[in-house]
């Protein structure tokens, strides 16, 4: 298999509230995506990973629906090789200043965001997004 096209965004997006979120990025031609995330300040709080295979930006404001169709998905965390359920999300509890690597669950879909859906102290940076397709 040889990387026939990858693609890598720096974000920079910082969170530092309970429901901040990454706005989408378009994800639909490529089979792979890597996020790379800087917590910081003793971060206690979940991210959680969403998926759409909407042609337009879905709002991760407003509730899922026909519309407006987004879900939670799987990640694996890189740096463990734990597997991560999208309802769960990646929960970290006074977390120490580092970076956390996830390969997202997005086959076949055309969007990937993350929101942090609790917090209690502390930020996440979405550093790095890349996109690849290794088929």
């Amino acid at each position: 298999m040889s990387l026939r096209k990858q693609v890598s965004y720096n974000l920079w997006t910082v969170m530092d509230a309970a429901n901040e979120y990454m706005p989408f990025l378009f994800t639909r031609d490529f089979r792979n995506c890597t996020v790379t995330l800087q917590v910081a300040s003793s971060f206690s709080g979940t991210i959680k990973f969403y998926a759409s295979n909407m042609d337009t930006q879905p709002d991760l404001n407003q509730t899922a629906s026909a519309t407006n169709f987004y879900s939670t998905v799987k990640v694996i965390n890189l740096m463990s090789g734990a597997s991560i359920e999208g309802d769960t999300g990646f929960v970290a509890v006074g977390a120490s200043d580092g970076f956390y690597r996830f390969e997202v669950n997005d086959n076949s879909n055309s969007r990937v965001g993350i929101k942090m859906t609790a917090r209690a102290a502390g930020s996440v940076t979405v550093l790095n997004a890349s996109l690849a397709d290794n088929s």
